[in-house]
């Protein structure tokens, strides 16, 4: 048994999406990190990138590589929801593409990728992550085939997914989504019944949901998402299966006449989020900071954009010790934030189905979007706002009285930086940019002009030229101060 120390930047747990992202960006940025990660003793799942994600994946460095790969491309998605009789096809925009990635090929290209940038990947089973008295540095144990060993780091990067090792004893936080349980089998035939091969399928039915991802022409992944047995059941796992893709209708008629070919393999689908998602020299990413419903396919979308700010809060921390505690706070409030969204999401989309089975499944994710708190705005007080400012020629703007300018985080680049933002009574939280609109200059300009399209071309003449925004947007974020009462109309 050897026992051996190195120090090092950052250590990132997790070789998934989020760990080779993160380990990748802060190596590029000149920092040593050291990537520990076991590979899954699960099967491979099929997983969607929608277009959207692509942004990211060129933040990260690794679109070329990805696009390069030999991954399925997909024009979108089909869809068969609340008992409607046929399935609708929702195309993603302006002709563009995702992929449909298998989870293991592209974790090995992001760890190669990252191997490239400079940081190093250790195949290794992580045993505890320890603060060192002080709090400079944390010290994370691990074993190898070679023996134990000890890696000293000055922040600590939790990207392990469900099993969060870096607090193995530390439960997440109550949860007031239901349980879920996904069932998941690969399944082959020489062509499939469908429209567009290349779509994700999505079919509600009375007591779940089920999904069917390509992993080939001939191949897909097909999963039943149900609410876990109460107690313990006589069903076998194939059984229970077959029993629940029986109850759907289109899935059902897709896969006949297929073979399975691996499966069916159970998988915890639940949502979660960590009780503490930042804290001193450690951060929770991806799946450690939180886990929502699949249905919105934000999951690997999700842990791209966690990594690439848990990286951005890593490299800020680390040159700028000063703003750690104001970089902690602004990752903490964007990941609670994005998971507060897409659950209610979720819930919203679940209303359909409880009103067409009345099952308590669908009624217990539809109850999500009433008990969600929301950082929105009143929508009616927005549209007369709106109704106004078209109705009348010219209007005289003024600050409101309570509101204020505070210094709060903004991401610049690859750091964070302290720069204003508004407060004010009506808004949960301050805000510096809504629809790419920048309201600290937008509110500074507007007493200066009486009719908004002339406060509109001084906006933008203001703005350079690749963040100049569209009217539509500029009106709904004019309507939206005065509706919050941060710009008056006298």
């Amino acid at each position: 048994m050897s026992s051996r120390e190195l120090t090092v930047d950052a250590v990132v747990i997790g070789g998934g999406p989020a760990g080779s992202s993160a380990a990748h960006l802060l190596a590029l940025w000149g920092h040593s990190v050291t990537l520990l990660w076991r590979p899954a003793p699960r099967p491979a799942v099929a997983e969607s990138l929608p277009p959207s994600s692509f942004k990211l994946l060129d933040r990260i460095g690794v679109r070329e590589v990805i696009e390069g790969a030999a991954f399925p491309r997909s024009t979108g998605n089909s869809v068969k929801w609340d008992d409607g009789e046929t399935p609708r096809v929702e195309l993603f925009p302006d002709k563009s593409c995702g992929l449909q990635v298998r989870r293991d090929l592209l974790d090995r290209l992001l760890l190669r990728e990252a191997a490239r940038a400079g940081a190093t990947i250790r195949r290794a089973g992580v045993r505890d992550v320890i603060p060192e008295e002080g709090g400079d540095m944390s010290r994370v144990g691990f074993g190898t085939a070679g023996g134990s060993s000890i890696v000293r780091a000055r922040w600590v990067l939790d990207c392990s997914g469900r099993a969060r090792l870096s607090s193995r004893h530390d439960r997440p936080a109550p949860n007031a989504t239901p349980r879920t349980l996904a069932l998941i089998c690969t399944w082959e035939r020489t062509a499939w019944p469908i429209t567009d091969a290349s779509h994700t399928l999505v079919e509600s039915y009375d007591e779940g949901w089920a999904w069917s991802v390509p992993l080939s022409r001939r191949r897909r992944q097909i999963a039943v998402m149900l609410d876990p047995p109460r107690g313990r059941s006589r069903e076998s796992l194939g059984q229970r299966y077959h029993a629940e893709l029986a109850k759907t209708n289109w899935l059902r008629d897709v896969s006949a006449g297929a073979r399975t070919v691996s499966g069916p393999w159970a998988r915890d689908a639940s949502a979660y989020i960590a009780r503490s998602i930042g804290e001193q020299r450690l951060l929770r990413v991806g799946d450690a900071a939180s886990f929502v419903d699949p249905l919105s396919s934000y999951g690997i979308k999700k842990a791209l954009a966690s990594a690439w700010l848990a990286a951005v809060v890593t490299h800020t921390c680390l040159t700028s010790p000063a703003l750690t505690e104001a970089a902690l706070g602004h990752y903490s409030a964007c990941e609670r934030r994005m998971y507060v969204a897409l659950q209610r999401r979720f819930a919203e989309m679940s209303r359909a189905p409880a009103h067409a089975y009345g099952t308590e499944f669908w009624e217990h994710r539809a109850a999500f979007a009433s008990a969600a708190p929301s950082a929105e705005l009143s929508r009616e007080p927005v549209v007369a706002a709106l109704r106004e400012l078209k109705a009348r020629p010219s209007h005289r703007f003024r600050l409101a009285a309570p509101v204020r300018q505070v210094e709060r985080p903004l991401v610049r680049g690859n750091r964070l930086v302290l720069e204003p933002h508004l407060a004010a009574p009506a808004l949960d939280e301050e805000i510096r940019y809504v629809r790419n609109v920048d309201v600290v200059r937008l509110v500074a300009l507007a007493p200066q002009y009486d009719e908004v399209p002339s406060l509109f071309e001084a906006y933008n003449r203001a703005t350079p030229p690749a963040s100049r925004v569209p009217l539509t947007d500029f009106l709904g974020v004019l309507s939206t101060l005065v509706g919050a009462r941060v710009l008056d109309l006298a």
